[in-house]
């Protein structure tokens, strides 16, 4: 069985449901051990929820571990709480597995994850996609701050742990240290500093963010001359891949990829018609404000 960790709090149980049902429903030969890493304001209602969309895909298993106060006071910003950081305490928290797979939740799996290649993460720490969100002159200067080439920064929204070397190498001392340092980018700048010169660059299709979608729709001002660059992204985006939502969500506004995310919500237990016309509703007619706006302009600045 293949292990895959997610972090999830009381207001994001919905979303969680919701990615766990799109992994299960793509499983064409895995069977999965999933295990959820949880706030302290996760219910027991909010638990068998969980267990009861599993339990619609029978040979796969849930189980939930909370994570108390560890990073109660460690930095956050832009609106994502530090339950982010939990996924530091991945090699510890499952000392049984050398190798597991950790997912955000605002994903949707169109693959089973036997693709993931990990062949060669024996000799890597951490194996993930590069992150094309922060290959803005703005996005090149923080990486470049932190002594980071900004070609092998990783987005950590879906990576593959090396868990046993990262226990070896006693990387949870390391962790901890830097968690209670003002990072923009909180634990995933933790996770590409701290792997540096240790990081297995996968694929795009495996964590296909909002900034692969602009690039595609505009290679030709991008890249004017590299066909390839176009033709692989072609390739990309017609195939099953995994959807990373990272900036604006489906579930609240209209965005790329949102009738991925919208499939898999109205089949899972989740399904909700009232939340369906709510959001329908504030993407046709929507309301603008001072926050609104300015709200927009950070997320274009810092994504």
């Amino acid at each position: 069985m293949i292990p895959v960790v997610f972090s999830t709090e009381h207001n994001f149980v919905m979303q969680t449901g919701v990615c766990i049902y799109s992994l299960l429903a793509n499983a064409t030969v895995s069977k999965y051990d999933i295990y959820v890493l949880i706030s302290r304001d996760v219910s027991n209602d909010d638990k068998a929820l969980l267990d009861k969309q599993v339990e619609r895909f029978p040979g796969h298993n849930i189980s939930f571990i909370e994570i108390g106060d560890v990073f109660s006071n460690s930095y956050e910003v832009r609106d994502i709480s530090t339950a982010t950081y939990s996924r530091l305490l991945i090699p510890w928290l499952l000392p049984q597995f050398d190798i597991v797979i950790y997912s955000d939740v605002d994903i949707i799996f169109k693959i089973d994850l036997s693709l993931i290649p990990m062949d060669r993460i024996s000799d890597y720490l951490v194996e993930g996609v590069p992150a094309l969100g922060l290959r803005s002159k703005a996005g090149r200067k923080h990486i470049e701050s932190l002594g980071i080439d900004p070609m092998t920064y990783i987005n950590a929204g879906f990576i593959v742990l090396n868990c046993k070397r990262l226990r070896d190498e006693n990387y949870k001392e390391k962790f901890l240290k830097e968690a209670g340092k003002k990072y923009l980018y909180q634990d995933q700048d933790i996770i590409n500093l701290t792997c540096r010169g240790n990081i297995l660059l996968m694929d795009i299709g495996f964590n296909v963010t909002p900034k692969f979608y602009e690039i595609y729709n505009l290679p030709s001002l991008l890249h004017p001359d590299n066909s390839s660059y176009k033709n692989k992204l072609k390739w990309i985006a017609s195939r099953d891949c995994i959807i990373h939502y990272a900036g604006q969500k489906p579930w609240n506004t209209f965005t790329y990829a949102w009738r991925e995310w919208w499939n898999a919500f109205s089949n899972s237990i989740f399904y909700d018609p009232e939340m369906e016309l709510k959001v329908s509703g504030k993407i046709i007619r929507p309301s603008y404000s001072w926050l609104r706006i300015l709200s927009f302009i950070k997320q274009k600045l810092f994504r």
